[in-house]
């Protein structure tokens, strides 16, 4: 009988050192993982911070100073969510074939404004000696021209050639390609909400204000780029800086105003790398690099980078007063 009970309490006593082993050790891992968990959420908001990914940055964009080095050279993608970052590593074809009318209009429009370098291809190094040979004596066309070296240039050309070569498949679209993609219901409704934007004369009726939706909200980088050349009242920067000054200011708005609603303008990106060979404006982010040599060119750039900033926030909310206002037929 004393060997049963001492049999008994041996195996108490095992099942509860086991238990409380389970429990030990089940408690050290949580905190472990806990901890990890941390760590990692901890990177993240590194990460979040330093590329503004995310949506919650979208609404916090508008107090960041673009003039800022600091802050605005680390928003490269300001409004893109990170789902659909994939974009830009995805070729032309499989663009231009998809269902969603933002990757129709990125790989039938817009690769077409930004990868002209594989357009030039190799005779691109003898464009970029051409733009360094070109008299830069107009003081407002020189705001949109950077100080780059000719080897800096010919590098980022370089670079965007490799990159959109790439993205073309080296390849450029056939008359089958676009045969074949033409009466494909993405591409119809896009090329809908294009012409609705390009021929409007007003932006108060319900199909013009439903094509500017799906603009901004897409967004259709292409189409806000036709928008922001044609489209957008530039007064206010003619009324601050002079008319010499518009026609550079304005075709510099369109890169900053794209980037932070989301384009390729980080380190690398076809936006990038088509500003540092095209224009001589080299760096890490599109709109740093831009403001920087606005500094550099002598701009006092805080009633520009205002007037940026309203034109991206009112796309956001879909604000029309940014827009030229019809003079009206005789």
């Amino acid at each position: 009988m004393k060997m049963s009970y001492r049999k008994i309490a041996v195996i108490v006593l095992c099942c509860v050192t086991v238990a409380l082993l389970i429990w030990f050790g089940q408690k050290r891992g949580f905190q472990w993982v806990s901890a990890d968990a941390g760590a990692r959420g901890s990177a993240t908001g590194n990460l979040t911070n330093g590329t503004a990914s995310n949506s919650s940055m979208l609404s916090a964009l508008p107090e960041r100073r673009s003039d800022d080095a600091t802050s605005r050279n680390r928003l490269p993608r300001s409004g893109m969510d990170d789902n659909r970052l994939g974009i830009y590593n995805e070729s032309v074809r499989s663009l231009m074939r998809s269902n969603n009318i933002a990757k129709v209009d990125y790989g039938s429009f817009q690769l077409r404004n930004v990868c002209r370098s594989f357009l030039h291809g190799q005779d691109g190094k003898t464009a970029v000696k051409r733009l360094l040979a070109l008299p830069q004596t107009d003081k407002g066309d020189a705001l949109a021209i950077g100080n780059a070296t000719e080897a800096e240039r010919l590098a980022g050309f370089q670079r965007s050639l490799y990159k959109c070569t790439k993205l073309y498949e080296g390849a450029r679209l056939t008359q089958n390609d676009q045969d074949e993609i033409s009466a494909l219901p993405s591409v119809l409704r896009y090329r809908a909400v294009l012409n609705s934007l390009r021929n409007a004369k007003t932006f108060d009726g319900a199909e013009t204000l439903a094509a500017l939706s799906d603009a901004a909200s897409g967004p259709l980088f292409g189409a806000l780029s036709s928008l922001l050349s044609s489209k957008v009242d530039y007064t206010e920067l003619v009324n601050a800086y002079g008319k010499e000054q518009i026609d550079a200011l304005r075709s510099l708005t369109i890169p900053l105003v794209l980037c932070r609603m989301g384009d390729d303008c980080g380190p690398g990106g076809t936006v990038t790398e088509q500003l540092c060979w095209e224009n001589g404006i080299c760096g890490d982010y599109v709109d740093g690099a831009i403001f920087a040599n606005l500094r550099d060119r002598g701009l006092d750039t805080v009633a520009y980078n205002r007037f940026v900033t309203n034109v991206h926030q009112a796309l956001l909310t879909r604000d029309t007063s940014i827009f030229r206002k019809q003079k009206p037929t005789k």
